[in-house]
């Protein structure tokens, strides 16, 4: 079943023995699913572009026959209850939950649950399935203030880091990566947020993520561009209707790129960051629905910010399981930082301190594989006969992962602000070549611990120098493959 990116969807059946026969089922949608029902057969649901829910089923003999079911969903699932039978429970537009099961034998004839709803109705993923049971109010709670994530000098000291599970944290940094490529600090939350409500009186309707002019802003969820508008003053804003059945706003930009209706897929650039009044940022806004909940960034009333828009770290964690993802990321503590080093991390250092199976002196003390060392003082007929013998390039990573546990700890120590797996990686790849103080120092340059990563980078590339002041070409190129990890996660 393939729903095209002019929204039409195509079946192909394991009977029609022909790859390029697709049966046209004369159906725009924003999506579908399959599923064998109580009959045993085959029941296709589907969402249009429109909102509208339509069935076919197996029995129907006919590609292009479809009931309408007369419902207007933002999501819809099917599965077969305990009684053997299909039943289809929908969310509409409204947030409001419906149910129709097979026997009732009417496919306009929904029961209308009585219940809003805004959670996902099926995840198909593993993506920090620990969230699976929290509530609106919990995620709007978790969301809403940057105070428990990156507080900053006017929240007047309020730092409720603690408060926040160390997997909505990642939650945040994996939503920041797939909009800039990198972390980026939250300036304001989402509908709690005291400091600016404070402010400006009234609560915010999504996040502010702290980016400079001219960066680059991705999409989250493809989809098609729904409305475009643009202010002298707050520059451009974009509505995509998502692949997820939400409207996800990016706003903040410097001009509109894209033509309404016009289709634009995950993860490509929308738009740049535009230059507008106090710090400068990206505001991102997620709609329940397919359409716009005309909060215009913020409203004096949060119950209307409660119906119309969603918390953009539940639907950013709704739509990674929807679409079957895992959780990659390494375990975080407390103050945010990667807890230890991917394989690829500690390969990526393994290439700069170079491999030799034999016990060599470097230059004072016995060492042997990716620059372990044996004892202090060279090569004296003491060694252990593992290493006198030789080693694998296997046995000297798993030497080297114990070497650099030190410069993982003094990541730890020293930043004290949230880490994706390849930023923690690179940090850690230049402590283990410059030593913890070299680390307090290049941190000390930045304004990293205050949520500036786009400082660091720059810092790095200080740190190429030998005891007498020359330029290493070496270091030279480390600093550079650091700087390309930090930023971009290129692991070479």
């Amino acid at each position: 079943l393939g729903v095209g990116k002019d929204a039409s969807t195509w079946m192909w059946n394991e009977s029609d023995n022909n790859y390029t026969w697709w049966h046209n089922m004369g159906f725009g949608a924003q999506n579908v699913q399959a599923t064998v029902g109580g009959d045993g057969k085959l029941h296709v649901l589907g969402v249009g572009k429109d909102a509208s829910t339509w069935m076919w089923n197996e029995s129907d003999n006919n590609y292009t026959w479809w009931h309408n079911m007369g419902f207007g969903a933002q999501n819809v699932q099917a599965t077969v209850g305990g009684d053997g039978k299909l039943h289809v429970l929908g969310v509409g537009k409204d947030a409001s939950t419906w149910m129709w099961n097979e026997s009732d034998n009417n496919y306009t004839w929904w029961h209308n649950m009585g219940f809003g709803a805004r959670q996902p109705l099926a995840t198909n993923g593993s993506y920090f399935s620990d969230l699976s049971s929290l509530t609106d109010d919990q995620w709007d709670t978790y969301s809403g203030d940057n105070t428990r994530f990156d507080p900053n000098t006017w929240d007047n000291g309020v730092d409720e880091r603690s408060k926040t599970p160390d997997s909505i944290k990642q939650v945040y940094t994996d939503l920041s990566v797939a909009i800039f490529g990198s972390r980026h600090q939250m300036n304001t939350g989402y509908m709690y947020d005291k400091s600016y409500h404070d402010g400006f009186g009234t609560w915010h309707a999504g996040f502010d993520l702290e980016a400079a002019v001219g960066t680059s802003i991705k999409t989250v969820v493809g989809g098609t561009i729904a409305w475009t508008s643009t202010d002298a003053t707050t520059g451009a804003f974009i509505g995509v209707n998502g692949d997820d059945g939400k409207q996800w706003v990016y706003g903040h930009m410097q001009s509109i790129q894209f033509a309404q209706g016009a289709r634009i897929d995950a993860g490509k650039v929308i738009g740049v960051v535009g230059s507008q009044p106090g710090a400068q940022h990206f505001h991102l806004e997620v709609e329940t629905g397919l359409s716009y909940g005309k909060t215009n960034g913020a409203d004096p009333d949060q119950n209307h910010l409660r119906n119309v828009t969603v918390s953009p770290l539940q639907a950013f964690w709704q739509w990674q399981n929807k679409n079957g993802k895992t959780t990659t990321q390494q375990p975080v503590n407390n103050n945010g930082a990667a807890s230890q080093s991917s394989d690829a991390g500690l390969k990526f250092i393994s290439r700069w301190e170079g491999f030799r199976s034999n016990i060599y002196n470097d230059p004072l003390n016995a060492t042997i594989g990716f620059g372990h060392k044996i004892h202090d003082g060279k090569i004296n007929g003491s060694e252990p006969a593992e290493f006198r013998n030789g080693i694998t390039e296997s046995r000297a990573l798993e030497l080297l992962k114990d070497d650099i546990a030190w410069a993982e700890q003094a990541v730890r120590n020293t930043v004290k602000v949230l880490l994706t797996q390849n930023q923690f990686d690179a940090l850690v790849s230049f402590t283990f070549n410059n030593g913890s103080g070299g680390l307090a120092e290049m941190i000390g340059l930045t304004r990293l611990n205050s949520g500036d990563y786009a400082s660091v980078s720059s810092k790095l590339n200080l740190y190429v120098y030998d005891n007498n002041g020359n330029v290493v070409d070496g270091l030279v190129n480390r600093r550079r493959d650091e700087a390309n990890l930090f930023d971009n996660g290129v692991y070479g």
